[in-house]
């Protein structure tokens, strides 16, 4: 489903250590959504994505 075209929401990226190393607004553009990571560390990182009320997609990455 994607996110909402044109709406506003928040993802913020934690390290494994809980650390929040990336907060920041973005728009919902449809199945596809590119973050750039170039400025982080190697390792395993949580994402959370959230709308005003509540988390609409969250999962894990591994930055090599």
């Amino acid at each position: 489903s994607g996110l909402p075209e044109n709406e506003k929401h928040r993802i913020q990226i934690t390290d494994a250590l809980g650390h929040i190393c990336m907060d920041r607004i973005i728009r919902g553009e449809g199945n596809v959504l590119t973050v750039g990571v170039a400025n982080l560390s190697v390792g395993v990182y949580t994402y959370q994505i959230y709308d005003n009320k509540k988390t609409l997609s969250s999962g894990k990455f591994v930055k090599k």
